[in-house]
């Protein structure tokens, strides 16, 4: 198969993991979850010390681990914080990244943070799933997620403007999930044909 890169992003609950399911299955690319990787890597010794380091109250002394939901909690109150925390992690995840492409370079890469980070520059075609504010609410409401919370998560990406601008397709998902499908079929079929 001929090697190809498609990054999917877009802000939490906008059909991202969707859309990357549905490529690799339909289109027989290699799925990369970017948030499967940061969990794995959240694993590793030096990581761990890193985040224990700048983030003590998200340490299981006990258990030598990092509590995910704790530091969740601390970074989407803070955007200084989550910035602290994308710099331990994405030099890591990054890495494992580029041994997956290695491995598999028809990927289709789902990562929140694609266009934070280099690894847009490597995709032969960027996509960002545009979903309205009110519909990302009510889906974060279907996961149990409290208002306060979503809030603080909505907040921390509300640059998101700006990032679709950067992408090669946007993909809107506000209608049903039969239209969604619809509309990645067609962006599918265009970018394929161009290349």
């Amino acid at each position: 198969m001929t090697p190809f890169l498609i990054g999917i992003t877009g802000r939490i609950a906008s059909g991202k993991s969707v859309a990357a399911g549905y490529i690799s299955e339909a289109y027989h690319f290699h799925l990369i979850d970017a948030d499967t990787v940061g969990h794995q890597i959240l694993e590793e010794p030096l990581v761990i010390k890193d985040i224990a380091h700048h983030f003590p109250s998200a340490f299981n002394v006990t258990l030598n681990s990092i509590r995910r939901d704790i530091l969740s909690d601390i970074v989407f109150h803070d955007t200084k914080l989550l910035h602290v925390l994308q710099s331990i992690t994405w030099t890591a995840i990054l890495a494992k990244i580029h041994q997956e492409i290695e491995q598999y370079p028809r990927s289709v890469i789902e990562a929140i943070g694609l266009f934070q980070s280099s690894l847009y520059k490597q995709c032969d075609c960027t996509v960002y799933i545009d979903c309205t504010s009110e519909n990302i609410q009510k889906r974060l409401q279907l996961r149990g997620i409290s208002d306060g919370k979503m809030q603080k998560i909505l907040n921390s990406q509300k640059d998101h403007a700006s990032l679709v601008s950067l992408a090669d397709i946007v993909i809107p998902n506000n209608t049903t999930l039969s239209d969604f499908m619809d509309r990645i079929d067609t962006a599918m079929k265009k970018v394929l044909s161009d290349y």
